[in-house]
């Protein structure tokens, strides 16, 4: 597993169990590996597609459900920073976070 993920998932994982202690287990984690699929199934990369899914809802578990992808996004960049991804995916990442709000889900 790349350095830069185990970082970012021991800035994360506190933050979660304190929101729910399943919330990781039971939503984030299938996600994460839903992801990992999705990466190679378009031949993407697989740490972005990870971040992505392991921060999508870190705005829920700090703030609340309100505004969580633009919350989150924001939260996002610092966790990348810190975690040592560059800028470029640290934005990409990032905008991916900000643009979930569950619509899309909706609409299907």
């Amino acid at each position: 597993m790349d350095s830069k993920i185990v970082k970012l998932e021991r800035k994360v994982m506190g933050a979660y169990d304190r929101f729910d202690c399943h919330f990781y287990e039971g939503h984030i984690l299938p996600v994460r590996n839903f992801s990992t699929v999705l990466a190679q199934d378009l031949e993407n990369n697989n740490l972005i597609c990870d971040s992505a899914a392991l921060l999508h809802d870190i705005g829920i578990a700090l703030y609340g459900v309100n505004e969580h992808n633009i919350n989150g996004a924001e939260e996002a960049e610092r966790l990348l920073m810190l975690a040592g991804f560059n800028n470029d995916n640290v934005c990409l990442i990032a905008r991916t976070i900000k643009n979930h709000n569950g619509a899309c889900l909706r609409l299907a």
